[in-house]
């Protein structure tokens, strides 16, 4: 009867933490090499993302109704190595 206890503790404690991991899940993410498929979500309907290399826009996107966003980053301007930063609304 104890083992089954046990078990139970166990299992609720594994759901418990696969839904903090869940929960706290990045605002927004990437691959490391190029081309780059850059993504996020939490933002409000219309707000701008933009990529930035050296000062230098190298990708746009703009938030859906639901706050999602999405934007390939092509090689080109950008190399490896280069370090990106994102903007929402010109704000860092």
């Amino acid at each position: 009867m104890a083992w089954r206890r046990w078990l139970a503790a166990v299992g609720t404690g594994m759901a418990a933490l696969l839904v903090a991991t869940l929960v706290s899940a990045p605002p927004a993410a990437a691959q490391a090499a190029l081309p780059y498929f850059a993504y996020g979500v939490g933002l409000e309907h219309g707000q701008v993302i933009e990529a930035v290399v050296d000062g230098a826009p190298v990708g746009r996107a703009t938030a859906d109704a639901r706050g999602r966003w999405t934007m390939l980053i092509e090689p080109g301007p950008v190399r490896d190595g280069d370090v990106l930063s994102f903007t929402v609304d010109g704000v860092a």
